[in-house]
């Protein structure tokens, strides 16, 4: 009701007030396990440094941060639920001009190397599509000097 008076704060079973920092740590805990097994998944076989997974943790535990990256990889399969979205979405969806490059790892367990097939058609000035063995979801670190040889390939052709 408009004007109100706010209740009593909201209390826990036992009668307490609720720990909003012990649930902040809760959640921070299950988003680093989600990390790890990310990590496990997405490129089996590769071993992320201690040093660079910890800076991973601490970047991606920060408020809102992993929820924006995995929004990213969910919108591919969702339709945007916004007019404005939407018009620069059909703007954005034509066909590419220029000659492309697209490398993707063969063992990626977080996106099918099979989302690219049929891809030719959108590109009108050719589409080089190189299917990188050994390699899975981040490719550019389980396999540096492939990745690199590819991209110098393709820019100098």
């Amino acid at each position: 009701m408009c004007g109100s008076t706010p209740g009593p704060p909201a209390r826990s079973p036992a009668g307490r007030p609720p720990d909003r920092r012990g649930r902040a740590r809760q959640v921070a805990g299950r988003r680093v396990r989600r990390i790890d097994r990310l990590w496990r998944e997405w490129p089996p076989g590769y071993e992320l440094p201690d040093a660079e997974r910890a800076a991973l943790k601490e970047t991606l535990g920060a408020p809102g941060v992993l929820t924006e990256i995995l929004g990213d990889y969910r919108q591919l399969f969702t339709p945007p639920a916004d007019e404005a979205t939407q018009s620069l979405q059909a703007r954005a969806s034509g066909a590419l001009t220029v000659p492309s490059l697209y490398l993707h790892g063969a063992d990626d367990n977080c996106m099918s190397v099979e989302l690219s097939d049929g891809m030719d058609d959108l590109f009108t000035n050719g589409l080089e599509r190189i299917v990188i063995p050994g390699a899975g979801h981040f490719l550019h670190l389980e396999q540096p000097k492939t990745v690199a040889d590819h991209i110098l390939g393709f820019l100098n052709s």
